[in-house]
């Protein structure tokens, strides 16, 4: 039986429409560390290149070391902006993915 185990939610910038922002991911506990996130983010890769998007953009918690290494390991890089979180003034960390984008055919 296969069942979910993780979500992910990403979408177009309001401005840019080659910028996909990951919003937010969530993987179930006793599934971490098994390749979900892995999935999860390839899937948004896959999706914002079908979008013609060139950046996956995200952002972190400046304190979260554990996803900033993960995100750092699937290629995500910090772009040296830094933003305070209005809703409870947390600093986060922007990285961001370059998109291969393939040639038309």
């Amino acid at each position: 039986m296969v069942r979910a185990c993780g979500l992910v939610a990403a979408g177009h910038d309001a401005v840019d429409p080659a910028i996909v922002h990951l919003m937010a991911m969530w993987v179930q506990p006793e599934a971490r560390g098994a390749g979900g996130a892995d999935a999860l983010v390839a899937a948004v890769v896959a999706w914002a290149e079908s979008e013609r998007a060139t950046t996956v953009r995200l952002d972190v918690v400046h304190g979260n070391l554990r996803a900033r290494r993960f995100y750092e390991r699937v290629g995500f890089t910090a772009t040296g902006t830094e933003n305070v979180r209005a809703r409870d003034q947390v600093i986060e960390v922007q990285m961001e993915y370059a998109v291969a984008l393939m040639e038309a055919e």
